[in-house]
This record gives C-alpha cells, structure tokens and sequence, in this order.
C-alpha cells in the first residue's frame, strides 16, 4: 500500500561516531521480511527485528535470528528447496514433491525464496541457452508460489536491470536487458 511503518535510523551508524562515507561501501544494508509480521535490518553494527504493522524494533544477533541469506535455496520453515538438479530447476518439498512452476515459458531461473510460499524467479523466453537471454529473448521478473506452482509477472521488469538493496542477493543485480550474459 505504501504506507510507512517504521521510520528509524537504527543500526545505521552515527555520522557523529562513525565514518559512514568509507563504512558504507564495506557493508551489506539490507532490509528482510521473516514474514508478514516482522522485518529484519541488517545495518552497520547491530541488526534490528521489526514487528509489522507497528514498528517496535528490538536488536537481534543476525547469525541467531535464523533469518535465510538470499542466496538460500530453502525457505525459510524448510518445507521447500529450490532443485537444481536436473535439466530444468524444480520446487522439491521436504516430502519429496517435485513441482514444476508455471512461469509460461520454455526456461527460468528460480532465485531465492521472499517469504515461505514464494519464490523470485526470471521466466526467459525467445533464443539463448540455460540462463542466457539471446538478442531476441525477454526475460520477465516473477514470482511463483508453492503448493500451485502458479508464477505471475513482476510489472515493469521486462528488459530492465533490477538493483537489490543488499549485494547478497546474487551479485546484488539481475540483468533483464537481453543479450547473452556471461
């Protein structure tokens, strides 16, 4: 909706104390979601749990928070990993399910997990191999959910480069612009 629900400079550093403009560049700032009741900061120095909608924060050890990495191909309670094996990546559920997801494309590339029952991915259409997006392929942002394998679009993504706020997430970038990547 867009509505603010927590306005904080916490576990950003003091300009007074520290040196922001060379610890900055040193650090991953990174705002999470452990579920749609609670976000988690990682800043400079301590890390923050926030309950949502209103906002009371506590500090919490990010190693202790068992808050997922995005990079983890688990969510987040376990009950879901992303399966590279094979010739196309699958959703496997802790009981063996192999789900295949409906991105309406030939080839995808499942990312990381945003909440227990989601998951970004990128649906590749048009020429190009495994990943590689070919001279005149598309690649959409999407997110697909679990048990349904339904996959939707992400509005505006389509040829796009797509920033993350923390460089853990992959190289911190997707790149939706075309062309074969490296």
């Amino acid at each position: 909706s867009g509505t603010r629900v927590v306005d904080t400079t916490d576990g950003m550093g003091n300009p007074r104390k520290d040196d922001l403009a060379h610890d900055y560049p040193e650090i991953y700032l990174s705002v999470r979601f452990l579920d749609n009741t609670s976000a988690f900061v990682e800043g400079l120095g301590d890390d923050f749990r926030y309950a949502l909608p209103g906002g009371e924060g506590e500090p919490v050890d990010a190693i202790d928070s068992g808050m997922p990495i995005p990079r983890d191909k688990t969510n987040i309670d376990g009950t879901w990993t992303i399966d590279e094996r094979g010739e196309v990546e699958v959703l496997l559920s802790a009981d063996g399910e192999r789900l295949r997801p409906r991105t309406g494309t030939p080839r995808w590339d499942l990312a990381w997990w945003l909440d227990n029952e989601t998951v970004l991915a990128v649906a590749i259409s048009g020429t190009g191999s495994g990943e590689g997006v070919g001279p005149d392929g598309t690649a959409n942002l999407i997110t697909c959910r679990v048990p349904s394998g339904d996959c939707e679009d992400v509005a505006g993504t389509s040829g796009q480069l797509i920033r993350f706020p923390s460089e853990d997430s992959l190289n911190g970038y997707i790149d939706l612009r075309g062309g074969e990547t490296p």
